[in-house]
């Protein structure tokens, strides 16, 4: 047999297993790149959740400290955060009432899940 038919018999081998190879890569590539995917698309869902809850939690504050510096008992000094639904409130009131008149203000808000006054205090 010449020579060069000898070569072929030792290269088919090669190119098989190459393109075994090969189509394994592939194969780990397609997978890993429908995993990163994945995840991306987790990730990019995570993202949206936590802006959507972010502007949720704003528009509560907002909606809050609108509401409180129209009532003219509840002074200026009083903050509002958010987070998550839960409304905190901070600073200091003239009276237990004033106090009170405050977390009703806040628990009225849509969106208000509960509101956390112990940051607010009573002082005469």
């Amino acid at each position: 047999m010449p020579l060069k038919y000898q070569n072929i018999f030792l290269i088919i081998p090669l190119v098989l297993t190459t393109d075994l190879v090969i189509a394994n890569s592939l194969e780990d590539a397609a997978d890993r790149l429908i995993n990163a995917t994945e995840k991306a698309t987790d990730a990019s869902k995570a993202v949206t959740e936590d802006t959507v809850q972010l502007v949720a939690d704003s528009t509560i504050t907002t909606d809050v400290k609108s509401r409180l510096v129209m009532d003219e008992n509840i002074p200026f000094s009083v903050t509002v955060s958010t987070l998550n639904g839960v409304v905190y409130l901070k600073g200091k009131v003239s009276t237990q009432a004033d106090k009170e008149r405050a977390v009703k203000i806040a628990s009225e808000v849509n969106g208000v899940q509960r509101v956390d006054s112990s940051g607010l205090t009573v002082f005469n």
